[in-house]
């Protein structure tokens, strides 16, 4: 059996978030982009599968950027797609993440 260099391990460790905080990490990001809404509590989010969630992750901390959609009522009731970047940050994973929304635009 071949050992397996130490950088490679390092690098397939920061490739993609740990599933768990990714998940954990998406409900925060769902608050924050739910709240920059006309109408809050209409946001309808896909699932994370149907998303692109990119990102970096130690032991403490967890860096997700999401980049996905959110189907809300607009102003005049009407229902709209919205396109979203946000990126989020978790130092802990009992602290919610600090959430950064990059793009927030209907289509």
């Amino acid at each position: 059996m071949k050992p397996i260099p130490l950088l490679l391990l390092a690098a397939l460790a920061l490739s993609a978030c740990n599933p768990n905080c990714t998940e954990a990490v998406y409900e925060d990001v769902k608050a924050a982009v739910a709240e920059e809404l006309k109408s809050p509590s209409t946001a309808s989010f896909p699932p994370l599968s149907k998303i692109k969630a990119t990102g970096n992750q130690t032991k403490t901390l967890c860096t997700p950027t999401f980049t996905g959609y959110v189907d809300a009522q607009n102003k005049f009731g009407a229902i709209v797609r919205l396109d979203y970047v946000a990126s989020a940050i978790r130092k802990t994973p009992d602290q919610p993440a600090k959430v950064y929304i990059l793009k927030l635009e209907e289509r």
